[in-house]
């Protein structure tokens, strides 16, 4: 029994040190078997999120970047009878002018 989950959006938006950022992550399965309520979280082995960004059980990535680069991690969504979903992404973020 296959459980198709997509995680959106696709790519997240670069962020800048010193700035804000927000960005809400969302789930649409084509199956009725994924449930919710839905909690988020970096995978076990991800790397973790740029310095001074975090994410909520409610998919919210936000914060206020304190480093430069580009960051590469996982993001998994599970719902509420264990189903999951995980999604790659990766961040740029740019040092402040």
């Amino acid at each position: 029994n296959q459980v198709l989950i997509q995680i959106s959006p696709p790519y997240l938006p670069d962020g800048t040190t010193g700035v804000a950022y927000r960005s809400q992550l969302q789930t649409s399965a084509a199956t009725p078997n994924w449930q919710a309520p839905f909690s988020w979280s970096l995978t076990a082995a991800s790397p973790g999120l740029p310095p001074g960004l975090n994410i909520s059980g409610s998919g919210l990535i936000s914060g206020t970047p304190s480093q430069a680069g580009f960051y590469s991690f996982v993001i998994q969504a599970t719902d509420a009878v264990g189903h999951n979903a995980q999604q790659s992404y990766i961040i740029n973020i740019a040092a402040h002018p």
